[in-house]
């Protein structure tokens, strides 16, 4: 998806990278879901602080690179839920 190829040339700078998962066997088909694992919660911090941050930014400049993965983002759909998992 070209969305996540732009985002994760972004990301790079923060550590972050992200993928979709399309599921196959589910209850709900239809959603799709935006994957970013972090190597632990300190680096997930630091992540969600770069994009809190770009965002704050992209106010004073609607042009700007997040401004403009946000409005991509929010077209693609509704974000419905957020989850956090361990994984070992």
């Amino acid at each position: 998806m070209e969305i996540v190829a732009d985002f994760n040339q972004w990301g790079e700078n923060y550590g972050y990278k992200t993928t979709i998962a399309v599921p196959f066997q589910n209850e709900n088909l239809a959603s799709m879901y935006w994957l970013g694992p972090s190597a632990n919660t300190a680096a997930f911090g630091k992540d969600w602080d770069a994009w809190r941050d770009a965002q704050r930014d992209a106010q004073r400049d609607a042009n700007s690179r997040p401004a403009n993965f946000q409005a991509r983002i929010s077209e693609c759909g509704d974000s419905i839920t957020r989850h956090g998992y361990d994984i070992y």
